[in-house]
């Protein structure tokens, strides 16, 4: 994810993968590394990576861009990219058609072009999405890596690429596209984020009715049974959906009302403090047995409560903290954070799962 003045694809490691020389010999010891040790080194990296992105919200990940128009996903999805090329190398196939780059041009070596595509082919995936490409190109490459040999692990490139001159270790490649990689990227998103202005009360607004309409349209296109019948594997109907997000924009309502947010949802202290999935299967529980028309009447009423909280909120409201609206909280995230969180943000993360129910019932 990339970072001022620089372009995304500065991280010509990617690229040539040839790891930061020290006395002749590589930044780790990758010549004496088991596979074993190759896979717990990168385990390591990815779970620091994993920890240090779990820590932004949905709004620093998709909204804020660098110098070269990258959000913070457009890099964590770039890593995605290139572990994938390293698949199709390891399988012996071109990297640049897993990449869906022209041979011509990857073969040219030059990283801001072939950056450039790569984050123009993705640069539209909606978060749920992008977290599945991510994780599951992640998986892949790691049982990739078990599959080999110690053997394979350090043989030259051109073994599996038979027509490069290349001759590098493989396990040196694989480093460089995970433990150098991944810090390398985060240091680009700390920059993003650290120089991240909230958008103006009017886009917001206008972001929040343009995720309301398309949510609206979604549903409008869904039968009553494909609402009210069909369920995925946690027991959840369409309804329960819509309800869910009510019931987190309700909770919004409160908080902008300088309410307690967790008695509005009715939620115990216990519950609130053990995470989304035990709240949010509270919340399902108690209303389930709501008809379609009232839990359409309820979510309808709430937005419109909070469209109208936040035209009433002026732009410095918007940018300033949460707990200058709540003092007895030492939430300090931007109140636009909070917005984009539950409203836009959370309608499109939940549109794949309701449209997996309901086509279960088409």
């Amino acid at each position: 994810m990339l970072f001022y003045g620089l372009s995304p694809t500065i991280c010509a490691i990617n690229r040539t993968d040839t790891l930061p020389s020290i006395n002749g010999g590589t930044m780790a010891d990758t010549q004496h590394m088991t596979k074993a040790e190759l896979l717990a080194t990168i385990g390591n990296a990815w779970n620091s990576f994993q920890g240090y992105l779990i820590n932004l919200t949905p709004a620093q990940v998709t909204i804020p861009t660098d110098p070269a128009g990258w959000t913070s996903l457009d890099h964590v999805i770039h890593l995605a990219h290139w572990e994938n090329s390293m698949i199709a190398l390891m399988n012996k196939q071109d990297r640049a058609d897993a990449m869906g780059i022209d041979p011509a041009v990857y073969a040219a070596g030059d990283d801001d072009v072939i950056n450039g595509l790569l984050q123009q082919q993705t640069k539209d995936m909606a978060l749920p999405e992008a977290f599945s490409f991510v994780m599951g190109i992640h998986q892949r490459f790691l049982t990739q890596i078990e599959s080999l040999s110690e053997e394979d692990v350090h043989r030259p490139y051109n073994y599996f690429a038979p027509n490069s001159s290349r001759t590098e270790p493989l396990i040196d490649l694989i480093y460089g596209n995970t433990v150098e990689h991944y810090p390398e990227h985060q240091s680009y998103i700390d920059k993003i984020v650290a120089n991240r202005t909230p958008p103006a009360k009017a886009e917001i607004l206008a972001r929040v009715q343009k995720g309301w309409d398309n949510l609206n349209t979604f549903l409008d296109g869904l039968s009553i049974d494909q609402k009210t019948e069909p369920t995925d594997a946690a027991g959840w109907t369409v309804k329960d959906h819509m309800i869910h997000l009510a019931v987190w924009e309700d909770g919004l309502v409160a908080m902008f009302n300088k309410q307690d947010r967790r008695t509005a949802m009715g939620i115990n202290e216990a519950t609130w403090e053990s995470g989304d999935d035990p709240i949010n299967a509270v919340i399902q529980k108690r209303y389930k047995d709501l008809s379609l028309s009232e839990v359409e009447e309820k979510r309808r009423g709430i937005h419109a409560q909070l469209m109208q909280q936040i035209d009433s909120f002026t732009q410095e409201t918007i940018n300033g903290p949460y707990n200058a609206l709540n003092p007895n909280s030492n939430n300090s995230r931007p109140v636009a954070d909070h917005i984009i969180g539950n409203t836009y943000m959370h309608y499109a993360d939940h549109i794949p799962w309701m449209a997996a129910i309901a086509e279960s019932k088409s």
